[in-house]
């Protein structure tokens, strides 16, 4: 993730993206009446929820390889 973006703001971002381009596509004169159109947004709130924790997993991953590949160089410290 690059510095300074917010998972949340951003899969919010993309799925208002998406429902625009659809709505211009389909040439809706009310997008919002449209039920793909409030899916779509939906679904941006959906994966915003699920997002903020992607950095978290992705770091424990990284802490958790770190562990591995210093106890298998046999240059951790800490006793499992």
């Amino acid at each position: 993730m690059p510095a300074g973006s917010n998972p949340e703001d951003l899969a919010k971002a993309g799925a208002g993206v998406y429902a625009n381009v659809y709505a211009i596509e389909h040439l809706l004169v009310v997008p919002l009446r449209s039920n793909s159109v409030r899916a779509i947004l939906n679904l941006g709130e959906s994966a915003s929820i699920y997002a903020v924790g992607i950095p978290v997993v992705y770091k424990l991953g990284a802490g958790v390889k770190a562990e591995y590949d210093a106890n298998r160089a046999r240059t951790c410290s800490t006793v499992f």
